[in-house]
C-alpha cells in the first residue's frame, strides 16, 4: 500500500495540533489525546490479564466473555461493548452447537494470539470468516447470527491488547476518515482489507514522524481520524445542552437508530414544555428514560437535528420536531434513586413527577444521572459520623456536610478507597458513633472526592459532600449485626472501625426499612421470662458431693437468688462460677448474653461498680459526663441492651456498703434512679413479665435506662479464711444471696489417708478428672499420688487447702523432669515451698513448725498401705524459717 498524498495527512495532523490534540467522539464528547492514552495504559494490564488467563486455559470462554465485557462497561476505552465486540462474541457463543462446543474455545485460543506477520493475520481472519459463514448458513434466524464484517475489528482488538503499538484496531471511524480524505476504501475482502489497513496505518505513522521528528503511537492515528470526522465539534465553542427524554418506543434502541420527537400530538395539540424543542441543537446530549416497564434511564443519545419539519405518515402530513440518535444502552438507574438526587431539586422531572416528553437538564444533573446509569444505579455506603468534627443528629433535612478524607493531623481515614469511589447520587446511611452508637439517618452524596477549605484545617483538603435527607432507626449495633444481609459486609468484618464503608444494596435497604423500635421491644419482652435451667458441673473438676452441689446451685438460680460460693482456697469456686455462667449462656442464649468477670478490691467504690462523672475528652473546657462501669455494663453497653451475668471474685475484699450503694435495692428486684444524668436521668430498671409496652418502649428508646431482667444473676466467691482478715458482709447484703459451700472432702477415713481420691486408675475421683483433661499428668500421678495424698492430708490438719492447689502441685511435678519417677520427694519439696507455704501465712509459728515437721513422716497409714514421705526435711525447715521468719529451733 502506498500513501498517494502524504501532504493531506500532514495538513490534517497540523490542524489536529492546532486544536491542542483534542477530538470529539461520535456522541459529541470532547476528549484530550494524552488523557485518553493514559487511561488506556492504566487499563491495559487488566484486559491483558483476562485475555492471558483465557489463552492459558485458566478460565473458560463464558468467564472470559463476562470479564471482558465488564471491563469495557467499567471503562469505555476501546469500544468493545459495540456490535463488533461484545455482541459479536455473545453471538459466537450462543450459536455454538452443543455437540461441537469445545471447538469454539480452542479456535479462539488460536486466533486471538497476535499474528507474526500480515500473512498470519490474513489467515486468522479467513478462518473465523469461515466459521461465521457456516453459522449463518445453518441457522434458522439469521438475525441471531454473528456478522462477518465484525471479524477484523474483533480480532485486531485482542491483537492490540497484546502489542498496542503494532496492531491497529479496525475501527469504523478510521475507515470513514480515510474514505472522507480520499485516501482508502475497503474492497470487501476482509482479510485483504485488514492487511492494507495495517500497512496504511504504518505509512501514515511514518509520514507524521518524518514531519514532526517525534515518535507516534498507533493510538495517535485513531485520535487523528476521530478529530477529522468530528472537527466541527472542536472548532465551535462548547454550547452543549442536556436533555431528559421520556421514550415510549424501543424500536430505535440500537447503534445508528434514530427517532423523531414531534412537538404536537396526532390531534394537533401542542406538547408541554415546547421551549425545550426550540432550544435543542445538533450535538446536545440526551438521557433516555423508559417509563414502563423499568421506570429507569436506559440509554444515552444525542440530538442530530434541531427543530425542523418531517413528513409523518400517521399525521398525514408534515410535523415539527427534533431528531435524536441512539448512542448506547446503559445499565440503568431507577426512579426511586433519581428522585433523591440533590442535582434535580427544582427540576420538573422530580418536582412535577416527570410531566414532559422533553425536559432540560443542568450539566451537573446530566453528568450525575449518566454516572449512575452507567453503573446500574447508585452505590451505597455506611458513613460514620464523627461527632468531634460534625454531629449528624443535629443536622436538619437538606443540610450538607463536607466529610474530610484526612484528619486534622493529616492522617488518611480508614477505608480510604471508599472516599475515592463515592460519587454524586450515591446513597448513604449515617452511623452516630457516640453517644448513641446507632444508625440514625440517611443521605445522598452531593459531590464526590474534591477539595475544600474546612474550618479548623490549615489548608485545603480532599473530602466528599453529603446531604442529610432524614432520620432512620435508630438501629443500635446489635440490631445492625442481626441483619442477615450485613453478614459479609466490611462494616461487620471490621467491627465498624472506619469512616466510610461500601454497602451492598440489599444490606442498605434492609437497614433502611428496619423498624428497630418494635424489634427491640419484642426482643426485650422475650427476655422477661424467669430462668429455668439445669446445671452441669465442669468435667475437669471433681466434687466429692457432686449431686448435692449441683442441686444447691440449680435451686438457687431457678428460685431467683444470686449466689456466693464459699470455701477454702483451691476448691474451684472461681472456675465453678465461670462454668455455671458459660453453661447458662449456652443453654439460655436467647435471654442470657454471657458474663463479665472482675475481682473485688478494698479500694472499690460505687464509681468502680456503677460509674460516675469523668471529664469529657471530646469537649473543650471542664465538661463532665457520666461513664457507666462494670455493673451497668452488664445491662446496657454502647446503647445495646444486654443481660450479662456478673462474677465477682473474692467479694469480701471490698467494703460492701461503699462499693455497692444503690445496688442493694437492685439485688432485691427494685428499680432505682441514680444521682447522675446524661441526656436523661440514669436509672436501673428491674423488670418482670408484667412490664407494659409503654415502659418497654421508654427503655429501648432511652439509653440512660439500664434494664435488669428476671434472669440476671450475680455470682461471687469468698474464701472462708478471709472472713476475719477482710471486710465482713452485712446481714442486709447476705440475705440477698444463697451461700453455696464448696468444701474439701474428708481426707481420712477409719484412721487411714484416702489415697483413693488421687488414684489415677481408681474409680471417679480428682485424679481421673484431671487426667481426662490433661493426659500428661497420668505418669506423675501413678508415681506420686500416694505421697501427694499424704501431704494434702498433713497440710489440711493445720490449714485447709482445696484440690486445685493439689492439682498445681502435680503440675509442678510433671514439669520437674524424669527424676520424679525415681523419687518424687525433692520435686515435691520444691512444690510445697512454692505453692503451699503461701497459704500458711497468718498461722501461729508453733502450728507452722508442726506442719513442716509432719511433712517428713514415715509409715503413714493410708488406704494403699503405709507410706513414707521422702520430702527433704532440712530444706523444708530452712525455707520455713526464712519464709515465715521463724526463729531457729535452738532459740524456741
Amino acid at each position: 500500500m502506498v500513501l498517494d498524498d502524504p501532504e493531506e495527512i500532514i495538513r490534517v495532523w497540523d490542524s489536529y495540533a492546532d486544536a491542542e490534540f483534542r477530538y470529539a467522539s461520535t456522541d459529541g464528547t470532547i476528549h484530550d489525546h494524552g488523557e485518553q492514552n493514559s487511561k488506556r495504559r492504566e487499563q491495559l494490564p487488566t484486559r491483558r490479564d483476562i485475555l492471558h488467563r483465557f489463552l492459558d486455559r485458566e478460565i473458560d470462554l463464558e468467564t472470559f466473555r463476562s470479564e471482558m465485557v465488564s471491563a469495557e462497561a467499567s471503562n469505555r476505552l476501546w469500544g468493545f461493548s459495540g456490535t463488533s465486540g461484545g455482541m459479536f462474541l455473545n453471538m459466537l457463543i450462543s450459536t455454538a452447537e452443543p455437540d461441537h462446543e469445545p471447538e469454539l474455545p480452542a479456535l479462539l485460543r488460536e486466533l486471538l494470539i497476535a499474528p507474526e506477520d500480515t500473512n498470519a493475520a490474513s489467515e486468522k481472519i479467513r478462518r473465523l470468516e469461515q466459521r461465521v459463514e457456516a453459522i449463518r448458513s445453518n441457522i434458522d434466524n439469521v438475525q441471531k447470527a454473528p456478522h462477518a464484517g465484525s471479524i477484523p475489528y474483533f480480532l485486531s482488538y485482542f491483537w492490540q491488547l497484546q502489542e498496542p503499538d503494532s496492531f491497529p484496531i479496525y475501527y469504523k471511524s478510521i475507515r470513514d476518515a480515510l474514505s472522507d480524505l480520499d485516501i482508502w476504501e475497503p474492497s470487501g475482502d476482509l482479510a485483504e482489507d485488514y492487511v492494507e489497513f495495517w500497512e496504511l496505518n504504518e505509512e501514515i505513522r511514518e509520514t507524521i514522524e518524518d514531519h514532526t521528528g517525534k515518535e507516534i503511537h498507533l493510538w495517535g492515528i485513531e485520535r487523528l481520524c476521530l478529530y477529522w470526522l468530528n472537527k466541527e465539534q472542536i472548532d465551535k465553542p462548547d454550547t452543549t445542552q442536556f436533555f431528559w427524554i421520556n421514550s415510549a418506543s424501543t424500536g430505535w434502541y440500537q447503534e445508528g437508530g434514530e427517532t423523531f420527537y414531534k412537538t404536537t400530538q396526532t390531534d394537533g395539540t401542542e406538547r408541554r414544555n415546547i421551549e425545550a424543542y426550540n432550544q435543542a441543537q445538533p450535538g446536545d446530549q440526551v438521557l433516555v428514560y423508559r417509563n414502563a416497564p423499568r421506570r429507569a434511564i436506559v440509554g444515552k443519545a444525542h440530538v442530530t437535528e434541531g427543530l425542523h419539519e418531517e413528513y409523518v405518515e400517521s399525521y398525514d402530513g408534515p410535523a415539527e420536531g427534533i431528531t435524536i440518535a441512539w448512542d448506547r444502552s446503559l445499565e440503568g438507574v431507577g426512579w426511586d434513586s433519581i428522585t433523591t438526587l440533590p442535582q434535580l431539586e427544582g427540576n420538573p422531572v422530580v418536582e412535577s413527577n416527570n410531566p414532559y416528553v422533553v425536559t432540560e437538564l443542568s450539566e451537573d444533573a446530566y453528568n450525575t444521572l449518566l454516572r449512575l446509569a452507567e453503573a446500574g444505579g447508585p452505590n451505597h455506603y455506611w458513613v460514620t459520623s464523627n461527632h468531634r468534627q460534625w454531629d449528624v443528629q443535629s443536622m436538619g433535612k437538606g443540610e450538607e456536610v463536607f466529610y474530610t478524607a484526612t484528619s486534622k493531623a493529616g492522617s488518611p481515614r480508614n477505608q480510604q478507597e471508599a472516599f475515592e469511589t463515592a460519587g454524586a447520587g450515591d446513597r448513604v446511611l449515617f452511623y452516630a458513633s457516640s453517644p448513641t452508637s446507632a444508625l440514625v439517618g440517611e443521605g445522598t452524596v452531593v459531590e464526590g472526592l474534591h477539595t475544600e477549605q474546612p474550618e479548623g484545617y490549615e489548608g485545603p483538603v480532599e473530602g466528599v459532600t453529603i446531604r442529610y435527607d432524614g432520620s432512620v432507626g435508630p438501629l443500635d449495633w446489635s440490631t445492625v449485626e442481626s441483619v442477615p444481609e450485613m453478614a459479609d459486609s466490611a462494616v461487620i468484618r471490621t467491627n465498624g472501625r472506619g469512616a466510610i464503608f461500601p454497602l451492598p444494596e440489599e444490606a442498605f435497604e434492609a437497614l433502611r426499612h428496619r423498624n428497630p423500635i418494635e424489634d427491640q421491644i419484642e426482643s426485650l419482652r422475650g427476655r422477661l421470662s424467669q430462668l429455668s435451667v439445669s446445671v452441669h458441673l465442669p468435667d475437669e473438676l471433681y466434687f466429692d458431693s457432686e449431686a448435692e452441689l449441683q442441686r444447691q446451685i440449680q435451686a438457687s438460680l431457678n428460685s431467683g437468688k444470686h449466689i456466693i460460693f464459699t470455701g477454702p482456697p483451691g476448691t474451684g469456686k472461681t472456675k465453678l462460677a465461670k462454668h455455671v455462667c458459660e453453661h447458662v449462656a449456652a443453654a439460655q442464649g436467647e435471654i442470657v448474653d454471657g458474663y463479665r468477670f472482675t475481682t473485688a478490691t478494698a479500694e472499690w467504690t460505687t464509681f468502680d461498680t456503677i460509674g460516675g462523672y469523668v471529664p469529657n475528652r471530646t469537649a473543650e473546657g471542664d465538661e463532665l459526663v457520666f461513664q457507666p462501669r462494670i455493673f451497668l455494663d452488664c445491662f446496657r453497653r454502647d446503647g445495646e441492651i444486654r443481660n450479662e451475668w456478673l462474677v465477682i471474685d473474692e467479694i469480701n475484699r471490698s467494703d460492701i456498703d461503699k462499693a455497692f450503694g444503690q445496688l442493694f435495692s437492685v439485688l432485691s428486684g427494685d428499680s432505682v434512679q441514680l444521682p447522675y444524668e446524661r441526656d436523661d436521668p440514669v436509672e436501673i430498671a428491674s423488670l418482670d413479665e408484667s412490664a407494659s409496652a409503654e415502659r418497654l418502649e421508654s427503655i429501648v428508646t432511652t439509653p440512660d435506662i439500664f434494664p435488669v431482667t428476671p434472669s440476671w444473676r450475680l455470682l461471687a466467691t469468698m474464701n472462708t479464711y478471709d472472713k476475719t482478715s477482710l471486710y465482713e458482709l452485712s446481714y442486709a447484703f447476705m440475705r440477698r444471696f444463697n451461700f453455696v459451700h464448696v468444701g474439701v472432702p474428708p481426707l481420712e477415713e477409719d484412721g487411714k489417708v484416702r489415697t483413693s481420691l488421687l488414684d489415677p486408675n481408681g474409680d471417679e475421683n480428682y485424679a481421673t478428672a484431671w487426667v481426662k483433661a490433661d493426659e500428661s499428668l497420668r505418669d506423675v500421678l501413678e508415681t506420686a499420688y500416694k505421697q501427694t495424698a499424704v501431704v494434702w492430708h498433713k497440710v489440711n490438719q493445720h490449714q485447709t487447702i482445696g484440690p486445685s492447689i493439689v492439682r498445681d502441685l502435680l503440675g509442678y511435678l510433671a514439669a520437674a523432669g524424669p527424676d520424679v519417677s525415681t523419687d518424687p520427694g525433692p520435686a515435691l519439696t520444691d512444690a510445697v515451698v512454692a505453692l503451699v507455704f503461701p497459704q500458711l501465712e497468718g498461722m501461729a509459728p508453733q502450728a507452722q513448725r508442726s506442719l513442716v515437721d509432719s511433712l517428713t513422716a514415715t509409715s503413714v497409714q493410708t488406704e494403699a498401705g503405709p507410706v513414707d514421705l521422702t520430702l527433704d526435711g532440712d530444706r523444708l525447715e530452712r525455707k520455713a524459717e526464712d519464709f515465715f521468719d521463724l526463729p531457729p529451733r535452738a532459740d524456741e
